[in-house]
């Protein structure tokens, strides 16, 4: 079956969802049962249903007043590859009829029902399929990283489907990481504010905007400063000193985390680690490798 895996009811509507490969399917759930929720006049009620013979599932979920006034008119900016693997990894049994799995795409319908109803501007952002400028700059880049299981790759068009069914832009740019597509719209639209949900450590270095604050997959605030303890923007200066190894790139030979913060302290401004080591002593040693 290529008809999408969820439909979203909301209200006395309903929003009929289309997968890019398949025809318009709405779910029924007239005998699944729903939690009463207050009457209130800025109360919403929202229920997501699976496929028949999937696993059962019936979140209802209540926007409440202080959510709304949480998210106002915010951007959300969804980082959607690590969202979908994270609910891989968390689900990767889930699958409905035909041995269809369905784990990612149902903790990313969880993750908008918890998290994205209050906000009115939501993107969605994909990594393209091809090679970008980063694996055209360095060969190596990633290399090391396994492919994508092929029970998640069909799980991924859904995915942005379920994500379009919440009103939500999803956007893909061919050449451009959708880390470099969230740093473009962050960096844009920061003076009316943006939450990006990541579990990305590169996108930490984003906090640096005033405006701009990173949320966890669960959707909590994280402290970038604390989390390698050093300010947001000199994050990128950070991990290019002490190199990352989940993208299969290199740091300074000898340069180690508590190195790499006292050197970052000196190098203000990221391309300037060169031109800087002759009042940085510590470098020095390292330069030649």
């Amino acid at each position: 079956c290529h008809s999408t895996l969820v439909t979203l009811l909301t209200g006395r509507g309903q929003v009929w969802v289309r997968s890019e490969r398949g025809p318009i399917t709405l779910i029924r759930t007239t005998t699944a049962p729903t939690a009463r929720v207050r009457s209130e006049p800025t109360t919403r009620r929202y229920k997501m249903a699976l496929l028949p013979r999937t696993a059962a599932l019936l979140t209802t979920v209540t926007q409440c007043r202080a959510l709304s006034q949480r998210a106002g008119a915010r951007y959300l900016l969804v980082d959607g590859h690590n969202l979908i693997y994270r609910a891989f990894y968390a689900m990767p049994q889930l699958s409905r009829s035909g041995d269809r799995p369905v784990g990612a795409v149902m903790g990313v319908a969880n993750t908008f029902l918890k998290l994205a109803l209050p906000y009115s501007r939501v993107v969605f952002c994909l990594d393209p399929k091809g090679p970008g400028w980063r694996e055209e700059l360095c060969a190596s880049y990633k290399e090391t990283r396994p492919k994508m299981p092929p029970e998640l790759r069909p799980q991924v068009a859904d995915a942005a489907a379920v994500a379009r069914a919440f009103s939500a832009a999803v956007v893909c740019v061919d050449g451009y990481e959708a880390d470099d597509v969230i740093a473009t719209l962050a960096a844009r639209h920061r003076g009316e504010g943006v939450d990006v949900l990541t579990g990305d450590k590169d996108l930490l270095q984003l906090a640096a905007y005033d405006g701009v604050r990173i949320l966890d997959p669960q959707g909590d605030p994280v402290d970038a400063a604390k989390k390698f303890g050093v300010p947001p923007g000199r994050i990128g200066d950070y991990l290019a000193l002490v190199g990352d190894a989940s993208d299969n790139v290199a740091g300074v030979r000898g340069c180690g985390p508590k190195s790499a913060v006292a050197f970052s302290a000196q190098i203000k401004f990221r391309g300037a680690l060169l031109s800087t080591g002759s009042t940085c002593p510590e470098l020095m040693s390292h330069r030649s490798h």
